[in-house]
C-alpha cells in the first residue's frame, strides 16, 4: 500500500503463499464437508484437539466451487485460501499500477488440488498442525493452479500475465546455476568448494526441494515472458 506509485515493482514471495489461511474440507457420504477443530476430550489423546467434519453445508461450502473436484472421491480432502486469491490480486494491482513484476516461489502442486497438506513445524521437526497450538509454525502446500486459474481470469482488466508453472529445479537451471557455481568453483578453498556442491545438489534435487519448490511470475503483460521461461 505504500509503494511508489511511479515505481516499477519487483515483488519476491518466497514462503509467503504457504503461511496464508485455508479451508479445508473433507468429501463423504453427504458430499463435501467443511472441516472444524474442537477440543478432543478422549484422555488418550496425544493433541487435546481434533479436525471433524460440520453436520451441515456451510456458506464456504458454497462459495468453493471447483471443477478439478469432479475427479474426488469420497474421503479425499481440498483445501481452499481465499486470503491467497486476495493477496494475489492485490499485487496484480501493483503490477498493473506501476508496471513490473512477481516471482513467487514456495512449497506446492503443479496439478490436481491441494489435499490434506496442512502440517507443523517445531523445532525443526514437522509435527501435527494441532500440537502445542501457538508454538507451532504452520504451513500447506500452495495452489500454484489455482494461483494461475484467477490470474488468467483478471488478466485482460489488469493486464498481468501469469507464466507457467515451473519446477525450482528448472527454474535455477534456466537462470544459469550450472555457469554460476562452475564460476563460484575456481578460487575457494576445498571446504568452500564442498559446501557450495552441497548447496547445489540441495537446491536442484528432484527428490527434494528441486522438486517440492515451484516457481510462478505475474508480469505485466507489455513486459513480455521472463526468463527462465524463455529458455
Amino acid at each position: 500500500d505504500e509503494l511508489d506509485a511511479d515505481c516499477p515493482v519487483i515483488i519476491l514471495a518466497h514462503e509467503f503463499f504457504d503461511a496464508m489461511p485455508i479451508h479445508k474440507f473433507q468429501k463423504t457420504e453427504r458430499g463435501w464437508c467443511e472441516l472444524f477443530v474442537e477440543m478432543d476430550t478422549n484422555i488418550g489423546t496425544e493433541h487435546h484437539f481434533k479436525f471433524v467434519a460440520h453436520s451441515r453445508p456451510t456458506i464456504r461450502n458454497v462459495l468453493t466451487v471447483d471443477a478439478r473436484l469432479q475427479a474426488a472421491k469420497v474421503g479425499d480432502y481440498y483445501e481452499s485460501s481465499p486470503k491467497t486469491l486476495l493477496a494475489v490480486d492485490h499485487v496484480m494491482k501493483h503490477i498493473n499500477k506501476n508496471k513490473g513484476a512477481a516471482l513467487i516461489i514456495d512449497y506446492g502442486i503443479n496439478e490436481g488440488w491441494v489435499q490434506d497438506s496442512l502440517r507443523g513445524f517445531r523445532k525443526h521437526e514437522e509435527v501435527s498442525a494441532l500440537s502445542c497450538i501457538g508454538e507451532t509454525d504452520l504451513t500447506v502446500d500452495v495452489d500454484f493452479p489455482k494461483i494461475q486459474e484467477y490470474v488468467h481470469s483478471r488478466s485482460a482488466e489488469l493486464h498481468v500475465s501469469a507464466s507457467p508453472i515451473m519446477t525450482q529445479r528448472d527454474f535455477l537451471i534456466g537462470l544459469g546455476i550450472d555457469v554460476r557455481l562452475i564460476k563460484l568453483l575456481r578460487n575457494v578453498s576445498p571446504e568452500v568448494a564442498s559446501q557450495l556442491a552441497a548447496g547445489y545438489q540441495r537446491l536442484l534435487d528432484p527428490d527434494g526441494m528441486g522438486q517440492q519448490y515451484k516457481c510462478l511470475a505475474l508480469f505485466n503483460t507489455s513486459l513480455g515472458l521472463p526468463a527462465p521461461w524463455l529458455s
